[in-house]
This record gives C-alpha cells, structure tokens and sequence, in this order.
C-alpha cells in the first residue's frame, strides 16, 4: 500500500519525466551542416555582416598605426545562404572557409561547417581604431569560388 506521501510523489515525478522529455522534442540540438561544393555562403563577425564590432585592447596612449590584441571571446562565422544569393561561394570543391583579417592575416580561423563559430585568434594585431575587412576564403579553391568580406570596426576598449 502506498504512503499518502508516495500517492503524490509518483505522479508528480511521471508528470516532471514528460514535461522534460516534451521540452527535449520543442528545442532539439540542430547537428552541424557541414560546408560543401556549389554553395553559397554569408561570413558574418560577432554574429553581424553589417555594423562588425571587433573590440582591442589598446592601453596607453594611441597613435596612427598602434595596434592590440582583440579581446578574447569574438567570434566569426559563415551561414548557408539560400537559393545562390550570398556573396560568397565555395565553388566546385570548396569543403570550409578560411577567415583572415586585412591588417593582419598571420593566424587564420578555419569554418567548416555552417553556424559554427570559431574563435578571432587573440594572437592577432588588429588597430586600436577605425575600420578593416575581413575575408572569408573558401578552400580549396576553384574558378568558380568566390571570398566574402565583411567590413569591420575596431573598437579599443581600454579607452
């Protein structure tokens, strides 16, 4: 025979077991869509394609030309763009993208697969202000494969 305790614990717990299982099916974990040939793409900067931010730390006094590292935590990313339309395009055998910066391209990122990001390598030295690109290269490349990049703002955080 059951407790009056046990009487309402055992429902309440089946009832706990289908409202977890039940918020499994509403949000599945989307696996990641590996980059492929003949696609195109949007390489996107801390999560944006227009309006970048990429944050350095600059401490001291600035002057034309003085760089810093980014602040840790950055990300780029490429998401598959529908139906051709993107600017970039891995062409005929691209399989991921290698991301590197204008004004230091020294420590590349590698995507390959679609909203995946990967961290802005902190060894880097970016400008302590103004703008810079940022180019998404599909790789290998072919005749047909086309860079995206996104124009990015540096911003010094130690300021």
């Amino acid at each position: 025979m059951l407790t009056p305790l046990r009487r309402f614990a055992l429902p309440a717990a089946a009832a706990a077991a289908a409202a977890a299982a039940m918020a499994g099916l509403a949000s599945p974990t989307l696996a990641a869509t590996p980059i492929r040939p003949n696609q195109s793409f949007l390489g996107q900067v801390n999560g944006s394609r227009s309006d970048a931010v990429v944050t350095v730390v600059c401490a001291g006094p600035i002057w034309p030309g003085r760089t810093g590292p980014p602040v840790s935590g950055q990300k780029v990313s490429v998401a598959l763009s529908p139906a051709l339309a993107g600017p970039g395009y891995t062409g005929g055998v691209g399989t991921r993208v290698v991301v590197r910066f204008d004004d230091d391209p020294t420590i590349p990122a590698v995507l390959r697969s679609y909203d995946t990001a990967a961290a802005i390598p902190t060894g880097l030295r970016l400008p302590c202000g103004g703008t810079g690109l940022v180019h998404f290269t599909p790789k290998p490349t072919s005749h047909t494969a086309r860079a995206d990049d996104v124009k990015v703002t540096y911003e010094n955080i130690a300021l």
